[in-house]
């Protein structure tokens, strides 16, 4: 969105700025998503231990990390299968040599995991890690802040503000957005996770920073805005009278 550069026209100019804050500032942060504690597990956890650590906490990976808790990769479910069934499904030269044949013979988390991990910020947008997944076909991510592991970030995460109530989201939209504004002429309704909004706000600026902040809280699929600005409407119905 471009910046908003209009001298200040209503006591909500500066909530608006904010409101309509580019996306790298604003909306869902992986912060708000991820699973903390971390769960972790040292390099040098024999790998039976690392299985029952998985079962046990009822996770399908953790990240692995050094004795400075430094993030050196990811094991789960399908290293740990692949160290089950061995070598005796060879798929050629390269597998045999490859990662797969090392997790086969892998004893420890260090041995069986998947490294370099992919890792993220806890400030990256919903949308950000959501590409990072799907581009290096990871379900986790491990959210590091300068350079200390501070929560996990997993698909089943990013799908569960998809599931929110609507009586959830549409009470956040108010409190996060409508009530920040204020636009209390806003009519709100929220049908599977789609916003729709009409009434009045006081200006322009207010009008174009509704449908994006709206969109910006969880579980919110689509906004579909027929708000008016009061200021631009009263002007328009002024020139027309007076024509």
């Amino acid at each position: 969105m471009r910046e908003i550069r209009e001298l200040p026209d209503s006591p909500s100019a500066a909530i608006a700025d904010r409101l309509c804050a580019k996306e790298g500032d604003a909306g869902v942060k992986v912060r708000d998503l991820m699973s903390r504690p971390a769960l972790a597990v040292p390099a040098e956890l024999p790998i039976r231990d690392v299985a029952l650590f998985l079962t046990r906490h009822r996770i399908s990976g953790a990240p692995v990390v050094d004795r400075d808790g430094r993030v050196l990769g990811v094991v789960s479910e399908s290293d740990i299968v692949d160290k089950e069934r061995g070598l005796e499904r060879e798929q050629g030269f390269l597998h045999r040599v490859g990662a797969r044949a090392r997790r086969a013979r892998a004893t420890t988390a260090a041995e069986a995991m998947t490294a370099p991990p992919v890792v993220c910020a806890p400030t990256l947008s919903d949308h950000g890690a959501a590409w990072l997944l799907s581009e290096h076909d990871v379900d986790r991510l491990p959210v590091v802040d300068r350079g200390e592991l501070v929560g996990v970030v997993s698909r089943t995460d990013l799908t569960r503000e998809f599931t929110r109530p609507d009586t959830e989201i549409a009470a956040d939209i108010r409190s996060a957005v409508l009530d920040a504004l204020p636009a209390p002429e806003v009519r709100l309704e929220v049908r599977e996770g789609r916003a729709q909004l009409d009434g009045f706000v006081e200006s322009e600026r207010d009008r174009r920073c509704l449908p994006h902040a709206v969109s910006q809280v969880p579980g919110v699929v689509t906004v579909d805005s027929h708000v008016c600005a009061r200021r631009a409407a009263t002007t328009h119905h002024s020139r027309k009278k007076g024509a």
